[in-house]
């Protein structure tokens, strides 16, 4: 809440755990899987499993470019060492 992530210091877990209001034990330590909800949207939190009936399991997985873009993205933003 209020609290800049590291660029170079990642944190365990779920990458939003130290600033969500909604954190949980769970979210410090296991980084939640990314799925599809039926509506199109994708999500990536420990609070959907209650909403598992909405999930749309068939769905395929986000494009590599699209991984390959945010990873190049979040790295380009990184300080120089």
């Amino acid at each position: 809440v209020g609290e800049v992530p590291s660029a170079l210091q990642t944190p365990s877990g779920c990458a939003f755990h130290p600033r969500c209001a909604y954190a949980m034990p769970i979210c410090s330590q296991v980084t939640p899987p990314l799925s599809q909800l039926a509506n199109g949207r994708w999500v990536a939190c420990h609070l959907y499993p209650d909403h598992i009936d909405s999930i749309d399991k068939s769905a395929p997985p986000p494009a590599p470019e699209i991984e390959d873009a945010i990873t190049q993205e979040d790295t380009s933003k990184a300080a120089p060492l």
